[in-house]
């Protein structure tokens, strides 16, 4: 399983770099973890992220991953079997 900070979260004060994995950066690091579990987080929420869960799952459903994404609850106990 790998936990992954992802939305493309963009800050002008610090760039216009992305700080956090963008869609296609998750896709590149579940291909270099095959078979992983792939659990975006801190997705969502706050100004800052140029990609919504959505786009998230649109990208890695495009790459033919989607069967691999597995979200959190916020509030909820979460297991995963792997």
């Amino acid at each position: 399983m790998a936990l992954l900070f992802m939305a493309a979260a963009r800050i002008l004060e610090v760039g216009g770099e992305h700080l956090t994995l963008t869609g296609g950066e998750g896709v590149a690091v579940a291909r270099v973890l095959p078979g992983a579990i792939i659990v975006p987080a801190h997705c969502e929420g706050w100004a800052h992220y140029s990609e919504t869960p959505l786009d998230i799952e649109r990208i890695f459903t495009a790459a033919g991953l989607g069967d691999r994404l597995r979200w959190l609850e916020p509030g909820r106990r979460t297991s995963f079997n792997t």
